[in-house]
């Protein structure tokens, strides 16, 4: 059974999830590109990709 702290961080990761996607889709941007781009630089220390477009 899963404790109330535990779902409400699924409800935020959830939540954080669906921005990030629907601003990838508005933006006509690779979604799985950049999900492997965060996750890689989550694991080895780089930096994060970025949501916001370049000037």
């Amino acid at each position: 059974m899963h404790n109330a702290t535990e779902m409400a961080g699924g409800a935020i990761c959830r939540s954080r999830l669906l921005t990030v996607t629907t601003t990838l889709r508005q933006q006509g941007r690779d979604i799985w590109g950049f999900v492997e781009q965060a996750w890689i630089a989550h694991h080895r220390g780089g930096v994060m990709p970025s949501l916001l477009l370049d000037p």
